[in-house]
């Protein structure tokens, strides 16, 4: 019996029969190597070929996504491209895209914005690199709808895989968001630790806020974590007396993951900026990337070390109890952010960490945590005051004023939306171990009561003249672990007595006064608490 060969086949026969025997994606530089072998066929030969099977339906291409240097993916027409498949597609043809897939699946199928920008190496604006924006990766992934954006109550913007539940997107974007906040909150500690280190200096250092996690630090159309400059000798050419200009001194740039693994897409991803960096920085100057995580994995270890990285686990810093802190910070923010159940008091939790950070003696080296656990502390006060009101921490407005360049924010700690008292009230803390007094002061003036309700309240009352809450009255308080000068106390009194005053609390507590409120809700974890670590300074007797 003779065997028919291929030769005598119909190019197209021999495609429909590939597919269904093999019923996978095929690139295009396969199909057209068999064409080639099989009916000796020149390269654009087999790919007009390719291209007339498609248009008679036989099969789909990815066009317009390609998988590097223009090369496409074909499948049959019943075949959806999922996630997973366009995982497998990309991996080692699209390393950003890759790279972005890969932390979405991580972060179970939510990453925000921000992180998208890190991980893809992408650049804010469109320049002359070869690299595409995230928006046009993003679009790519569009193309086959595996993607979706979503917006949370504090305008952030994430990606959300299309095989997540919607039902649970809301849940999962607000633990997306706390474990943000996880990532930047120690920022600003793990910073002083490198200035203590002489690593940076402290004159020029940019860093990823916590009130706003979404928004990194912009150096050279790319985002940060964090970003300094160090004079220290070695690291740069001269001598770190002669370095005293930013221009000239060598620039150190942070990835910090805390609130999970920090991964391999995430150093290539902060790699891939570097090296952006060094292709368009001058040659004196020196760029020092550095890593800082609370895990690893031993594929990212093995390639930052590799490749001469700085890499710090954050007990170098802080010492092994600093898992444990996080570990309870983590509890206490997805509390406050998702809305979840907690096992645990969150008083009792921040109680703990507070003595955890004493005896270990990191109460000067996490001073920001510690400010943050105040706000935190506030939360559950006002939770209990307001039970039935939604409370939002960290709100960022738009600046309603001409005091300053357009394009300004202003930032306030806590909004509690009092649906029972017709009132939104704006609540401004300050929380410290130092037990600073606050001035009076004046509204140009940061710090003080003046620049808060006579700057940043009447500019968010703006926000509030129209719409759906027009008809609620914007309340205020100031609310002070340390004390109020005296003009601060006169003026406070004067507001208490206005149309400022909220109708369940005061418009002003110093430290003693709030441990009066907190005795009051018979709150007593919250109020050993504070007079332990906020508001040392005794009752006066009467």
């Amino acid at each position: 019996m003779t065997k028919t060969t291929n030769l005598n086949q119909d190019p197209d026969t021999f495609l429909q029969q590939l597919f269904r025997k093999h019923d996978r994606y095929y690139f295009g530089n396969e199909l057209r190597d068999k064409l080639v072998k099989t009916f000796k066929k020149s390269n654009a030969a087999a790919r007009k070929i390719v291209e007339r099977f498609v248009e008679k339906g036989f099969a789909q291409s990815s066009s317009p996504v390609s998988f590097g240097k223009g090369m496409f993916v074909y499948y049959l027409p019943h075949k959806t491209v999922t996630f997973d498949d366009m995982i497998g597609l990309t991996r080692g043809r699209r390393p950003p895209l890759f790279r972005l897939l890969s932390a979405i699946k991580k972060c179970g199928g939510v990453l925000s914005y921000y992180e998208a920008l890190k991980v893809t190496s992408s650049q804010l604006a469109p320049s002359n690199s070869k690299n595409p924006t995230l928006d046009a990766i993003i679009e790519e992934l569009n193309h086959f709808e595996l993607i979706s954006f979503h917006k949370d109550d504090n305008n952030v913007k994430y990606l959300v895989a299309n095989y997540v539940d919607q039902a649970q997107v809301e849940s999962l974007v607000a633990k997306h968001f706390a474990l943000m906040v996880i990532d930047a909150i120690f920022l600003y500690d793990i910073l002083n630790s490198l200035e203590n280190f002489n690593l940076i200096d402290n004159e020029h250092v940019i860093y990823r806020n916590r009130k706003t996690p979404s928004l990194g630090a912009i150096h050279n159309n790319f985002v940060w974590d964090a970003f300094a400059y160090t004079k220290t000798t070695g690291i740069n050419t001269t001598y770190g007396a002669r370095r005293t200009k930013n221009n000239k001194q060598a620039l150190v740039v942070l990835d910090v993951v805390i609130g999970r693994s920090y991964e391999l897409f995430d150093f290539d991803g902060f790699f891939g900026r570097v090296q952006v960096l060094l292709n368009h920085t001058r040659k004196e100057r020196k760029i020092i990337p550095v890593v800082v995580y609370k895990e690893i994995s031993q594929e990212a270890l093995n390639t930052a070390r590799s490749l001469g990285i700085l890499t710090y686990n954050m007990a170098a810093f802080f010492g092994t109890s600093i898992y444990e802190i996080i570990n309870n910070t983590a509890e206490v923010k997805l509390g406050e952010y998702s809305g979840l159940p907690q096992q645990t008091d969150p008083v009792q939790t921040i109680s703990q960490t507070l003595d955890l950070i004493e005896s270990t003696g990191n109460e000067h080296n996490l001073q920001n945590l510690i400010g943050d656990f105040f706000q935190s502390l506030m939360y559950q006060l006002f939770r209990q005051l307001y039970p039935l009101c939604s409370i939002e921490q960290s709100a960022k407005l738009p600046a309603m004023d001409d005091y300053g360049e357009p394009g300004r924010y202003y930032e306030y700690d806590l909004v509690i939306w009092s649906t029972d008292t017709k009132e939104i009230v704006v609540i401004e803390l300050k929380g410290s171990m130092k037990n600073y007094t606050i001035p009076k002061g004046d509204y140009e003036t940061k710090n003080t009561l003046k620049w808060f309700f006579g700057r940043t309240l009447p500019s968010y009352k703006k926000h509030f003249v129209t719409g759906y809450y027009k008809n609620y009255k914007v309340k205020a308080a100031f609310v002070n672990s340390g004390k109020f000068d005296k003009d601060g106390r006169e003026y406070l009194i004067e507001l208490n007595g206005g149309q400022l005053k909220p109708k369940k609390i005061d418009i002003g507590y110093d430290g003693r006064k709030l441990i009066r409120l907190v005795n009051n809700e018979g709150m007593e974890v919250l109020k050993n608490t504070l007079e332990r670590y906020y508001i040392k300074e005794p009752e006066k007797a009467q």
